[in-house]
C-alpha cells in the first residue's frame, strides 16, 4: 500500500520489495533515497515503470499491467539501457550536424568515417570495445598505409571523444589504441 512506500527507508545496499497482490511490481530503493517502480515483464526482463515519488501505487500498477500486457502481445518495451546509437547512428546525426558548423572539412570527414569504420557502423557506442577497435586497425593495416589508418584512428577517437563529452558514452573505448608507423613510412 502507499504507508509501505514511504514508510521504506533507504540503506546499503539497494534492495527491492515485490507486491504480494500485483505481480510483477517492484519497488527498488536505492541507498540514495531514490524509489522506483519496476515491473518483471519474464524472468531476467525487468523495465522502469517510473518513480516512485510522482506515481502512486495504483497510477504505477496500471501502467505496469499495461506494459505486461503489451509484453505478452509482443510489444517490446525496450530498456532504456539500450537507447545508445549505433556508430553510424551517431556519425550520420548529431557528429555530423557538429562538424558541419564547426569545421570547414566536416561533412568530408564524416565521409571519411563512415567509408573506413564499415565494420564498426552497426555497433552500438556503448558495446564498442578496445578489442574490435584493434581488430578494426589490424584490417586496415592490410589494406591501407599505417600514416592513413593513424590519421582515420585520429578521426575515430575525436568523434568519440564528442560522444564522450556530449555524455552518450561513460569513456572513449580508442584512448589506448595506437598505431606505430615505421620510419619507411614516414614524411619528411
Amino acid at each position: 500500500n502507499e504507508n509501505t512506500v514511504k514508510s521504506n527507508k533507504p540503506r546499503e545496499p539497494r534492495y527491492q520489495l515485490r507486491d504480494r497482490l500485483r505481480p510483477g511490481l517492484i519497488l527498488r530503493i536505492m541507498p540514495t533515497g531514490t524509489k522506483t517502480w519496476l515491473v518483471e515483464l519474464e524472468r531476467n526482463c525487468i523495465r522502469k515503470v517510473g518513480d516512485a515519488n510522482l506515481l502512486t501505487l495504483s497510477q504505477a500498477w496500471t501502467k505496469a499491467k499495461k506494459m505486461q500486457g503489451d509484453h505478452l502481445n509482443g510489444t517490446t518495451t525496450k530498456s532504456s539501457r539500450s537507447q545508445s546509437p549505433t556508430l553510424q547512428h551517431f556519425l550520420t546525426g548529431k557528429y555530423q550536424d557538429y562538424v558541419e558548423v564547426q569545421h570547414k572539412t566536416g561533412t568530408s570527414d564524416v565521409e571519411r568515417l563512415l567509408s573506413c569504420c564499415k565494420p564498426l557502423l552497426e555497433t552500438r557506442l556503448d558495446k564498442l570495445n578496445q578489442f574490435q577497435l584493434e581488430k578494426w586497425k589490424a584490417f586496415r593495416l592490410k589494406t591501407a598505409k599505417p600514416n592513413t589508418v593513424k590519421r582515420d584512428l585520429g578521426s575515430l577517437k575525436g568523434a568519440l571523444n564528442l560522444a564522450v563529452k556530449w555524455s552518450i558514452i561513460g569513456m572513449n573505448p580508442a584512448s589506448p589504441v595506437i598505431v606505430k608507423v615505421p620510419k619507411e613510412y614516414r614524411v619528411r
